[in-house]
């Protein structure tokens, strides 16, 4: 089943879509890596200790899957992209470092607020770079298995996935 979208698809749908492309997705994670430290420390009035980061953090990426969900559920979208979007969840649980990969953008967000701002604390500096280096590792063993998987190149190229 091709993922191509017949000539009536709705243009919230054609921008939806562009989600597929691979720059978007990595800007969007940047920005939401970006918010994360100054959208906690209004949260917390500045009580920023490392265990209340770190949780706000892990809530934050539990976020990110909880709120697409309710909103595939709740927004009606095209077929088209039901399909692609069911498409990238079936690999991202087949494929670990397929999710994995998604913390180097956010750790990426999270440095240049970090550099922009100054005077990171340690927790905020680890968890920055440990976003980084585990997304880094999720992004290594997601092109080796792109590489490495005929399966998978067949799967992605025949869903015009080959991109991600």
């Amino acid at each position: 089943m091709m993922v191509s979208e017949p000539a009536a698809q709705r243009p919230v749908d054609k921008v939806l879509l562009l989600n597929g492309e691979a720059l978007w997705p990595a800007v969007f994670r940047i920005g939401i890596g970006f918010s994360v430290m100054p959208f906690f420390s209004w949260l917390t009035n500045g009580d920023e200790s490392p265990l209340h980061l770190w949780t706000f953090f892990l809530m934050a990426l539990a976020a990110l899957r909880i709120v697409p969900a309710v909103v595939r559920h709740v927004i009606p979208f095209g077929q088209a992209t039901k399909a692609h979007w069911f498409k990238l969840r079936v690999l991202a649980k087949r494929y670990d470092s397929y999710q994995w990969r998604k913390l180097l953008w956010l750790g990426f967000g999270l440095a240049a607020y970090l550099a922009v701002h100054g005077g990171a604390s340690r927790a905020q500096a680890l968890l920055a770079l440990v976003s980084v280096i585990a997304g880094g590792l999720g992004e290594y063993f997601w092109q080796r298995a792109v590489r490495t998987d005929p399966v998978l190149q067949s799967e992605l190229r025949s869903e015009g996935l080959d991109r991600q």
